[in-house]
């Protein structure tokens, strides 16, 4: 092995960012419950007054420079409401590679009945992916594997909606990166690859249901449904339903179909408030619906803020329209009253207007002043984790220069722990003539010890205490081949920290304990067709340096 484990990771993600039979290449978001033309073009400026949303998901919180997404998304109604512009931006980033796109829409509504209408929309934007290899982690930095330099690439593509309502009922279809353009790399010898940014298609529907007849909002259901897909990929469907309270508070839940080998399936719980007239906050916890995503993955969260403009001017514009009926029904009555009443409105009218400059300047201030203060709220939480990073990096550098000092006082001084793993592996214990103390056994998928286990490292650890000197304790973790590659090591990496916590809590200094991660790279028995031959390679093994 020429690389490290952080090499593995990369030439996945390296793969799944270039190939289309693989991956969705769109960002999953569960935003689109509160805000829809996350993913539709044509819901843009539907809702009758502005909007702007700012979202972030952050995906694996046990996974290293697991996926991290950021998304801006601003919409608004123009000519008279019949037709929605909007504005989308989003940064992605996940270990080395960095996405940043962006892209505008018009949508055309069309009113068909007092109780259905019909919208379309369409979006051209741009996609920067960017790989920088200066970031990748590898131990043998000339490999052939990886290029020698960063590489940046730029590329141009459209989205295509519709949306049509009836009642209560929203159907909502789109088809993102509709012009099927290629993104190219040239690497140091002058040659190009590329990959597709192939069609995907979304289509959704949302039906509220009201619990009482006589106050319909006081309390409402909403199933929401979604089925998204690509070319080569097979189908996911998303199945939520919101309980929402007087369309202030909501709560709700759903699940997201997986594909083996894929994408993995998972259960989200989501709650939002509107805070005010002009803000609304939601959060989103996703979590894989399998044991074996939850334990290797972690969690997923999801935290979106809207602002919204223009409801007041609404407001003001229907008031006019009443009193204007109401001129109406009297005019008959006489036509002077109606003209002093008309007069009074168009004073009513620009007092307002003047009142409602003066409001919507007030509140552009204190949204300026709210995002200002997010910016910052972000810039902090940045500087503490880069310096969490630094102190976690600076531990690691003394827990290494401390194993170091242990081999020499146990006159190992003449074998890095890397050699002595590679010469466990290969077979080569003779050299430096390990003995073997015993070994302990897991059940599948997990890394908790059993009371028998227990009970056999003590027996090894009273073992060790009667040798009367400093020994260096080698544990060696394994898996069975049920799993793919990368979960096997973290397994059996979980199974080795777990026998080394045990042998501490019982006596044994934890400085000459080495913990070193086979995955199903060791197996006892190579054929493991049948369960209790898996069950031999579920262990620990344990070896010390015989005198």
């Amino acid at each position: 092995m020429n690389r490290i484990y952080h090499s593995y990771i990369l030439l996945a993600a390296l793969l799944l960012a270039g190939s289309a039979t693989v991956a969705q290449q769109i960002p999953v978001f569960n935003q689109y419950l509160i805000n829809p033309y996350v993913y539709n073009p044509a819901r843009a400026g539907l809702s009758q007054y502005g909007t702007l949303f700012l979202g972030q998901k952050k995906q694996w919180a046990d996974v290293p420079n697991a996926p991290d997404t950021k998304l801006l998304t601003f919409d608004m109604p123009v000519l008279d409401k019949k037709s929605g512009v909007g504005l989308t931006l989003f940064a992605d980033e996940m270990h080395i590679i960095h996405k940043f796109g962006g892209s505008f829409t018009y949508a055309y509504h069309l009113p068909m009945t007092e109780e259905s209408s019909f919208s379309m929309g369409l979006s051209a934007g741009f996609l920067n992916q960017r790989i920088d290899f200066g970031d990748a982690r590898v131990k043998n930095p000339n490999g052939d594997a990886l290029l020698q330099r960063n590489t940046n690439t730029t590329t141009f593509d459209v989205a295509f909606g519709i949306h049509y309502r009836f009642k209560r009922l929203d159907i909502d279809i789109s088809v993102p990166q509709l012009a099927n353009t290629n993104a190219r790399y040239l690497d140091n010898g002058g040659k190009v690859s590329s990959f597709e940014l192939i069609n995907h298609w979304l289509g959704s529907a949302r039906y509220r249901i009201p619990v009482s007849k006589k106050d319909e909002e006081h309390l409402v259901i909403e199933p929401v449904f979604m089925v998204r897909g690509a070319k080569g990929l097979p189908a996911q469907y998303d199945a939520n339903i919101l309980f929402r309270w007087y369309d202030k508070f909501w709560l709700g839940g759903g699940y997201r179909s997986g594909a083996s080998n894929i994408f993995a399936s998972s259960m989200n719980l989501s709650v939002g408030f509107n805070v005010s007239e002009f803000l609304v906050a939601s959060y989103n916890y996703e979590v894989g619906a399998r044991n074996r995503e939850r334990i290797s993955f972690g969690n997923t969260h999801e935290f979106a803020l809207g602002f919204r403009f223009g409801r007041r001017a609404e407001r003001i514009e229907k008031n006019l329209e009443d009193l204007k009926l109401a001129l109406n029904t009297h005019q008959a009555d006489s036509s002077h009253l109606v003209k002093q009443v008309e007069e009074q409105a168009d004073a009513e009218q620009q007092a307002q207007a003047e009142q409602q400059a003066q409001a919507e300047l007030l509140e552009q201030l204190e949204m300026l002043r709210k995002l200002k203060q997010l910016e910052d709220l972000q810039r902090i939480q940045e500087l503490q984790r880069l310096q969490e990073l630094q102190k976690l990096q600076e531990l690691q550098r003394l827990q290494e220069l401390q194993a170091l000092n242990d081999l020499e006082k146990s006159n190992q001084a003449d074998s890095t722990k890397e050699e002595i793993a590679s010469r466990i592996r290969g077979g080569e214990m003779s050299e430096l003539n390990f003995e073997k103390v015993g070994s302990v056994y897991f059940k599948v998928n997990s890394s908790e010890l059993s009371e028998i286990a227990k009970a056999e490292l003590r027996a090894i650890k009273a073992e060790m205490d009667d040798k009367n000197r400093l020994i260096t304790v080698y544990i060696a973790g394994n898996a069975s081949i049920e799993g793919g590659s990368i979960y096997n090591m973290v397994l059996s990496n979980r199974r080795a920290i777990s026998v080394k916590n045990y042998l501490a809590s019982i006596g044994m200094p934890e400085s000459i304990v080495l913990p070193i991660p086979y995955g199903a790279e060791n197996p006892i028995t190579k054929e493991q067709k049948y369960e209790e031959d898996r069950e031999k390679n579920r262990r620990v093994d344990i070896f010390i340096l015989a005198e």
